[in-house]
Formats: C-alpha cells, structure tokens, sequence
C-alpha cells in the first residue's frame, strides 16, 4: 500500500514525516505544494520508500496527481503532521482483499495534543462519534442507498481517512478536480460520498491512526462550515445537482454495473441536507451508545484516574508516556493497539519539538 501525504509551506513536518516513512521502509508519496521545496536535489535522490513530488499546483490538482501516480493496490491519506501505525494499517489492507465488497477499512484514531506548556494529552478521537464506538459504525447494506444514508446519520469520517482501493482513489481524486463548491469539507464529502455508494465500509477495532493538532489546516477556503449546511444555505442555483451529478458519475467509472438511480440519489442527498445529520448527532440519545463507551464516560472522572494510576504505579505498570496510556486505555476496552509503535511515534514528536 502507499501513504499519501499532501503538504503546504510545512518544510520541517515534511521532512519529520518523510523520514518516519523512510525508516520503517513503509511506500509513501509526498505531494509539496510549498512555495519552496522542502528537500533538495540531493536530498530526492537518496529517498528509497518515498517518493518526493514539488508541485506548486492548488491542492485538488495535486489530489489529481497523486491518484495518478498510486501504483500499489491500496492507499491511505495523511496529514502532514498525522501518523499512522503499522498494525492498524495492514489489518485494514487484510480485510479489503478478503472482502472484496468493501469500499474502505479503517482503524480507531487517537487525537494527540500538544499544550503550551510542552506536555501532551494523547485521547481518542470522538469526531461527532463515541470515542470507544468507532467500530460500530460498519455499514454493511446490501442496497448503495441505504448505505449513503446510514453512514450520514450519523456521519463519522471512516472512508477519507481509511484505507481504500487504488481504482475508488483514482477515480475520485480524478473527480475532485471539477468540484467548484467553496467549502473546506468538499473533498471529504466526496470521498465519504463516493465509497460509502460503491461498498461496505468496515471499521476495525484497533487503533491505526493519530491525529495532530500541532498546525491549523492547510485548507483555508471559506466558509468553514458543515458541508450539507453549506447546501442548504447557498443561494448557487445547482449546487446540490452538481454535486450529487459528480457522485453519480464518479460512481459509475468506478463500478459501472452498480444499480443506483440518479433522481433517487438526488432525493437522498436533498433529504440528507434538509436534515443535517451532524447537528442530529450532536443530539442523540446517549442510551444508544455502546455499554462500553457509557463505562468509559463515566469512569473518566479524576477519583477513577487518580485510583487508576496509584493502582498502576503499585503494579509496576504505570506509564509517564501519554501515547501509552492512551494505548493501554484502549486494550483495556477490547480495542487493539500496538505500544511499541506508539512508543516510536512518541520518541519521533518529543525529539522534534525538543
């Protein structure tokens, strides 16, 4: 599989994840839209596992470039200043070559937080979902409507940022091109649209990814706002024809025998805005979460932490290292997580803002 990681005027965090990639001789492309390149001639030519691209292009054409460019079987989006593990990545490529009904497979990320004092808070990631409920939000529908609908009600971001098929990445980049809709979320909208009509989306009980808060968004575009209440209050005659009209299309190169009708998608998307499901989810009911995330709010009080850590301090296993613990947290709510990794990512973050 190939890592694909876009980056914009972030030199040094290109070059940390450039050299994060190289070391664990994992395939990864690099497209710099930077003013300046961010490695040198020199520097190009002694890359093994990376592939260096400077293009100072906008980003939904290097999206473009990169979907041309993939050569392996799967791939993966990254930021900049993210990390993805090992183990969660290679369950993920594991589960799309036993399944070949599924769209994309994604692991549980973990949020990490830098304060300003220099320490960091490393927790899961919840992204309008129960942070310990990741993995149920599979969608498995035999029909591609139903699964549109199921994965925007409520809406977690599995596809964009989970591993997929070379085909549905190509495809879709491809199609990014030609969005014209001036809102940050429209390449991931398109992204979750497209895999979550084409197949299954599986999530899988492992961590696989971290996320930074170490740089605001490179994307800058304005308003920044949810995409579907973009929708419903713009006053650009066609835009939820257009959109919906670039799905359909992107759909049918992709799998060109699915049976899906276009008026029929339409009526979805237009149901799908004149809800909003993200502000729906902001409100649901907290019975329907699992019996494990309900345990885990509950018990993420100080008096349980405090007993938590004297407990582990008694056993010998108390852990300084923040990744670790957040890691642990997650074994001990049946999830997997590889420490070793998130020992060597943590060693990777303190080292370069030491």
């Amino acid at each position: 599989m190939t890592v694909v990681i876009m980056t914009y005027n972030r030199p040094r965090y290109a070059r940390r994840a450039i050299a994060f990639h190289e070391r664990r001789n994992q395939r990864a492309l690099v497209i710099d839209g930077s003013d300046n390149s961010a490695l040198s001639l020199r520097e190009q030519l002694e890359l093994q596992s990376v592939q260096y691209f400077h293009a100072r292009e906008p980003f939904q054409k290097r999206l473009a470039m990169a979907g041309s460019l993939i050569e392996t079987q799967f791939v993966v989006l990254q930021g900049d200043d993210d990390f993805h593990l090992t183990d969660g990545l290679e369950s993920c490529c594991d589960v799309l070559r036993q399944n070949p009904e599924y769209s994309s497979a994604c692991g549980i990320p973990l949020f990490q937080r830098r304060l300003d004092n220099g320490t960091w808070h490393v927790f899961p990631w919840t992204s309008g979902w129960p942070p310990l409920d990741w993995d149920n939000a599979s969608i498995f529908d035999s029909r591609p409507i139903e699964r549109l609908w199921r994965h925007f009600s409520p809406y977690c971001p599995t596809s964009m940022y989970g591993v997929m098929r070379k085909s549905a990445f190509a495809q879709i980049t491809s199609s990014a091109s030609l969005l014209s809709i001036p809102n940050i979320y429209r390449e991931e909208y398109l992204f979750e649209s497209v895999l979550a009509i084409v197949g299954s989306i599986r999530v899988l009980p492992v961590v696989m990814w971290l996320k930074s808060n170490e740089n605001v968004s490179i994307t800058q575009r304005e308003p920044d706002i949810g995409f579907f209440e973009y929708l419903a209050r713009t006053t650009s005659e066609g835009s939820i024809e257009k959109f919906v009209s670039l799905v359909f299309d992107t759909v049918h190169r992709i799998e060109p025998a699915i049976q899906i009708d276009r008026g029929e998608l339409f009526d979805a998307f237009k149901k799908l805005v004149q809800t909003d499901c993200r502000q729906q989810h902001a409100s649901h009911d907290f019975s329907k979460w699992s019996a494990s995330t309900r345990r885990w709010l509950k018990g993420n009080n100080h008096v349980r932490t405090l007993g938590r850590m004297c407990r582990d301090v008694v056993r010998g296993t108390y852990s300084l290292n923040p990744w670790v613990r957040a890691g642990k947290a997650m074994i001990r709510h049946g999830k997997r997580s590889d420490l070793a990794e998130l020992r060597e990512v943590s060693r990777v973050l303190v080292e370069f803002h030491r």
